[in-house]
C-alpha cells in the first residue's frame, strides 16, 4: 500500500514539477547600439517542447523587426535529456536615446524587461568631422537654406564608413517627394580620410532638389539600407589554407559563410524657408543663366509660297529642370502658316548643376509673297545671381517670300525645253550625215571591200550590243516596276494607319521608281510628273496635316482613291526615259 501511494504521488506531481520548471529569459547582444545598426534580442525557453511563439507586437512601438530565427537544442545532464528553444530577433531602433524592451509573452510565460542605449550615428550640418563619430554614419548638407520656389537646391549626402559598409544608393521616401522635384547629379564621389586616428571612407551622393511650393519646408530625409559582414571563426584547416592562398584576390570561404549585419541610416531633417515667386506669370524661371538660339534648315533659309522651311529653336538654362522651361506659342497669320512639332527636353549636368535643354522645331509655310516679318520670340526669367529679371530674345526677322512655281507652268516649260532640244538635234544631224555620205562617195575602189567587211562586222556587233542593252533595260524596268508596286502597297498601308511621316517618305520612294528619277526629294518634285489637280491638292493637305496638332480631320479614304487613280496614269513628261534638265529641278 505504501509503495502504491508513492507511485501515485510521483505520477501526479511530475507534470506539476515540469510546469514549475518552465522559464523564459531575454538577453541582448549589446547594451549600447549605434543608431542604424541591429540589436539582437534572444528569448530562451527552458521546459517541455511547445508550439507557441512569442508575441512580438509589444516591440513595434520602439523597434522595426528585421528578422527572427528559431533554434532547438537537446542538452544531456546527469544522464537525462533536456530540450531548450530559443528565438533570435533582429531589432532596428526607431529613435535615439534609452529604449525599453518590454516583457515578451510566450503563452502564459513572460520574459523580463530590458533597456538599451541607442547612440547617434547621424551627423547634422553643425557637426564637425573632427568630432568622434561611430563606425557608420550619414550626414546631409545643403547649399542654400533660403531658395526661391522652383530654384535649385543642392543636397550632398555623405556616408561615413569605418568598417566595410556595403549596400546600394540612398533613397528618398515617396511621401517626402510630394513637395520636391529631385534629380540625382551623376555618380557618387569617393575619398578617404583619417578622423581621430581612424581611417574612414567617405561616399558622397549629390542631388538637385527643386521646391514646388513656398513657405517652410523640410528637406526630404534620405535613408540608406546596407550591411556589414561578421566573419565566423572556423577551426577547419582546409578553410584556413584556402583563405591564406586566395584571400589576397578576394576569394574567401570565410566571406561566403559570414553573417550579414543590416545597417539602416537616416539623415536628420533640415528645414528651409522657400521664398515665393516674384511674378504671377505662368512661367517662373529662377535660373543662373538662360539662353535661346535657333538654326534654320536649310541655312540660309529660302522662303517660297507653299514650301516648308524648318527652324530649330533651343532653350538652355542653368539651375532649373527641363520641366520649368516654357512652352513657346506660334500663331498663324494671313501670310504665314506655322506648325510647331512636339518639343523634346532633357537634363544635363554642368559644373555640379542641372542644365536644362529644350528643343522645339517650328515649320513655316508662307502663303503670301513679298516682304514678311517673322515675330520675335522672348522669354522672361529671373537671374538668381544678380537678383534681377532678364529677357532672352530671338529678334524679329524680315524675310522675302518668293512666288512658288505652279505645276502647270513647270510642265509646259519642260515640254518646250524638250521640243527645243529635239529641234536642235534634227538641225545638227543633217550636216553630219552629208559629210559622211560625201566621204563614202569619194572613197577609193581598192578600199571598198574592206569597208564592206567592216560594215558587216559592225552591223552584227552593234546588233549584239543592242540585244544586251535591250535585255538589261527590260530586266531593269521589271525591277523598277516591282519596287514601284511594293511602295504603292506601302503608301496605302500607311495611309490607312495615318502614319503621316512614313506616308510622306513612302510617297517619295514610290515616285522615284514610278517616274525613274532618283532626284525626287519632296512633293514639289512629284508635281513635275503629273498635272492631276486633285492629287496635288491631297499632297498639300497631307503636308499641312503632317505639321498640324489636330490630325483627326484627314480623310484617308479620299486620299487612297485619288492615289490609286494617279498610280494608273502613265502620262507625265513627254520623254519618260529622260528626266528634266537640272534647270527645272
Amino acid at each position: 500500500m505504501k509503495k502504491f501511494l508513492i507511485i501515485f504521488l510521483g505520477l501526479v506531481f511530475c507534470p506539476l514539477s515540469q510546469i514549475f520548471a518552465q522559464t523564459l529569459t531575454a538577453t541582448v547582444n549589446r547594451q549600447e547600439v549605434p543608431q542604424g545598426e541591429l540589436v539582437v534580442l534572444s528569448l530562451n525557453y527552458d521546459g517541455k517542447h511547445t508550439n507557441e511563439k512569442p508575441d512580438l507586437r509589444v516591440l513595434q512601438k520602439n523597434f522595426n523587426i528585421f528578422s527572427m530565427e528559431q533554434e532547438f537544442q537537446n542538452v544531456y545532464e546527469n544522464g537525462k535529456s533536456k530540450q531548450t528553444q530559443s528565438w533570435h530577433i533582429g531589432l532596428m531602433p526607431k529613435s535615439k536615446g534609452k529604449l525599453s524592451i518590454p516583457a515578451i509573452p510566450l503563452g502564459t510565460l513572460y520574459s523580463q524587461p530590458l533597456e538599451i542605449n541607442v547612440v547617434p550615428a547621424s551627423l547634422n550640418s553643425s557637426s564637425s568631422e573632427q568630432d568622434n563619430i561611430p563606425k557608420y554614419a550619414i550626414k546631409a548638407e545643403i547649399d542654400n537654406p533660403n531658395p526661391f520656389v522652383q530654384q535649385e537646391v543642392n543636397l550632398t549626402v555623405t556616408l561615413y564608413d569605418a568598417g566595410g559598409l556595403q549596400g546600394g544608393a540612398p533613397y528618398f521616401s515617396e511621401q517626402a517627394q510630394q513637395d520636391w522635384n529631385i534629380l540625382a547629379l551623376g555618380e557618387p564621389d569617393l575619398e578617404s580620410k583619417v578622423i581621430n586616428g581612424k581611417s574612414v571612407r567617405l561616399i558622397k551622393f549629390n542631388y538637385a532638389l527643386f521646391p514646388q511650393k513656398s513657405g517652410k519646408l523640410t528637406i526630404p530625409q534620405v535613408q540608406f539600407d546596407g550591411y556589414y559582414l561578421t566573419r565566423n571563426k572556423s577551426s577547419d584547416p582546409f578553410q584556413r589554407i584556402f583563405d591564406s592562398h586566395f584571400g589576397n584576390v578576394g576569394l574567401s570561404i570565410t566571406d561566403l559563410s559570414a553573417t550579414r549585419n543590416p545597417v539602416v541610416l537616416v539623415t536628420d531633417p533640415i528645414e528651409v524657408n522657400v521664398k515665393p515667386a516674384l511674378t504671377n506669370s505662368q512661367w517662373w524661371i529662377p535660373a543662373e543663366k538662360l539662353e535661346i538660339f535657333s538654326q534654320w534648315q536649310p541655312s540660309p533659309p529660302v522662303f517660297k509660297i507653299g514650301e516648308a522651311v524648318n527652324r530649330d529653336i533651343t532653350i538652355q538654362a542653368l539651375g532649373v529642370s527641363d520641366k520649368q522651361l516654357p512652352t513657346l506659342h506660334f500663331e498663324n497669320s494671313s501670310a504665314m502658316k506655322q506648325y510647331p512639332e512636339k518639343p523634346s527636353s532633357e537634363n544635363k549636368i554642368k559644373n555640379g548643376k542641372v542644365a536644362a535643354v529644350k528643343n522645339i522645331r517650328n515649320v513655316y509655310i508662307p502663303t503670301k509673297e513679298g516682304k514678311q516679318i517673322i515675330p520675335e520670340v522672348k522669354i522672361d526669367w529671373y537671374n538668381v545671381t544678380t537678383g534681377k529679371t532678364e529677357v532672352a530674345i530671338l529678334p524679329a526677322m524680315e524675310i522675302t517670300v518668293q512666288p512658288g512655281l505652279m505645276p502647270q507652268t513647270i510642265n509646259s516649260t519642260a515640254d518646250d525645253n524638250v521640243k527645243q532640244e529635239n529641234k536642235s538635234s534634227s538641225i545638227s544631224f543633217q550636216p553630219e550625215n552629208a559629210v559622211v555620205e560625201e566621204a563614202l562617195v569619194s572613197e577609193p575602189a581598192s578600199q571598198s571591200m574592206n569597208t564592206f567587211l567592216w560594215s558587216v562586222l559592225s552591223f552584227f556587233g552593234g546588233s549584239f550590243v543592242c540585244y544586251l542593252l535591250f535585255t538589261f533595260s527590260k530586266k531593269s524596268k521589271q525591277n523598277l516596276s516591282s519596287n514601284s508596286q511594293n511602295y504603292y502597297a506601302e503608301v496605302i498601308k500607311f495611309a490607312k494607319e495615318k502614319d503621316f511621316r512614313a506616308l510622306r517618305d513612302c510617297l517619295i520612294f514610290w515616285a522615284r521608281y514610278k517616274y525613274h528619277d532618283e532626284s525626287i526629294n519632296n512633293f514639289r518634285d512629284i508635281y513635275r510628273y503629273n498635272s492631276d489637280f486633285d492629287f496635288h491638292k491631297e499632297l498639300d493637305i497631307l503636308s499641312a496635316t503632317l505639321y498640324a496638332q489636330q490630325k483627326d480631320e484627314w480623310d484617308d479614304k479620299k486620299f487612297i482613291d485619288i492615289f490609286i487613280k494617279t498610280n494608273k496614269q502613265n502620262k507625265h513628261i513627254a520623254n519618260e526615259e529622260q528626266p528634266l534638265p537640272d534647270l527645272y529641278k
